[in-house]
């Protein structure tokens, strides 16, 4: 394993993080009447539950099923020669490769085939379902028609509210992340320059994020007139050739060493801020500590949310559409998130990415950071100024 402080290289959480987590599940499936979990994941981007349970990452459409046994050892099903291994790692019982893809049609049951030997025995067992957005159509329906006299039912409320909450060994992972995040967007400023296309400076960001430990970024370089509103770069805005006068926007979204994702949002004006920009600013500023005044432990992610945008109708612009708040975790967005349909309330220990935007025809901008709820009140765990900075 690398050293401690060389963010270049793979750092894992402990083993006794595991063990908290497995015995919380395990207490609450217990409480449920639950005898196994399953779930699969196929990407890192929002692969949190194989990770958070197995410590594997599922990567590029390759799926990775996880079975959870209240009172045994984790079994993991993923693409590989086809056979069962014993595995090194901890808390893993055995491996079992299927040579199995998305884009193998024939091949969409292959997983669930394996999953269904291993539960074969436990005739009349009761599974809960993890995550069943992720779960592909076939291996449901596979999974539960060959498990007839088994019961199935939803858990993903059962893990999410435990997931949701960060240990103090998984808050120290994402300040070390945010921390790395704040000093590539220190580089961003000093290779952003007239001349240079947007996505020059993305993947010279890219190349940062890899030298400090992530293994996925989802980074954006939006660049734009004064006067003009920053576009979300498809491919034809992600050619644009920077200008003199332009604002710039870098969003960096990237993981760490050990997975946790984080986010920061912060623009830079190659020249004069406008005087509408700025006033924008200054407002999204005040938007992000109205929420963040009531980011307690009990509230509701609805009341947030409505607080937002009463703030922007009485300002005199458009109300928020997208997420406000989203968790962080090994998800690039987890529960909770602040938008109406959510229904988990705020807790101690949750690791939140706020998204403070006030935007019209004329400029747009954004306050971004991550931030842990604590005892004391909100803690941001980045650390960059929130100002448009001049270039």
């Amino acid at each position: 394993m690398a050293g401690k402080d060389d963010p270049r290289l793979q750092v894992n959480v402990s083993n006794s993080e595991h063990e908290r987590r497995w015995k919380a599940v395990r207490e609450a499936m217990k409480t449920a009447g639950l005898d196994f979990l399953v779930m699969q994941n196929c990407t890192d981007f929002l692969g949190g539950y194989v990770k958070w349970f197995a410590d594997v990452t599922a990567q590029n459409n390759y799926p990775v099923t996880v079975l959870f046994p209240r009172a045994d050892d984790i079994t993991i099903i993923k693409h590989g020669p086809r056979g069962t291994k014993k595995s090194a790692a901890f808390g893993i019982k055995k491996e079992i490769g299927v040579p199995a893809l998305p884009s193998l049609d024939y091949g969409a049951t292959y997983q669930a085939e394996a999953l269904v030997a291993e539960l074969a025995p436990y005739k009349n067992c009761h599974i809960g379902l993890v995550g069943m957005s992720h779960l592909p159509v076939d291996f449901y329906s596979y999974l539960t028609k060959q498990l007839a006299t088994a019961k199935f039912e939803t858990a993903s409320d059962l893990v999410d509210n435990i997931k949701a909450i960060k240990s103090d060994e998984e808050i120290e992972h994402l300040r070390r992340i945010a921390q790395a995040q704040d000093e590539t967007f220190k580089y961003a400023l000093t290779i952003t320059k007239p001349g240079r296309r947007n996505f020059e400076i993305r993947a010279d960001l890219m190349h940062q994020c890899l030298k400090t430990g992530s293994d996925q970024a989802n980074l954006a370089v939006n660049s734009s007139p004064p006067g003009q509103t920053p576009k979300t770069p498809g491919l034809d805005q992600r050619n644009r050739v920077i200008q003199d006068g332009d604002q710039v926007d870098f969003r960096i979204e990237s993981c760490g060493p050990s997975g946790y994702f984080a986010e920061i949002v912060r623009s830079a004006c190659l020249g004069k801020v406008s005087s509408q920009l700025q006033e924008q600013f200054e407002l999204s500023k005040e938007l992000q500590q109205l929420t963040l005044g009531m980011l307690k432990p009990g509230a509701e992610p609805i009341a947030l949310w409505e607080a937002n945008n009463e703030f922007l109708r009485k300002a005199g612009y458009p109300e928020e559409r997208r997420l406000l708040f989203h968790g962080m975790g090994y998800d690039m967005v987890e529960r909770p998130c602040v938008q109406p349909g959510e229904t988990m309330k705020i807790q101690l220990g949750m690791n939140l990415a706020t998204h403070a935007r006030v935007s019209s025809d004329k400029a747009a901008c954004s306050v971004c950071e991550n931030v842990v709820v604590t005892q004391t009140g909100p803690e941001l765990l980045h650390k960059a100024a929130q100002k448009i900075f001049v270039i």
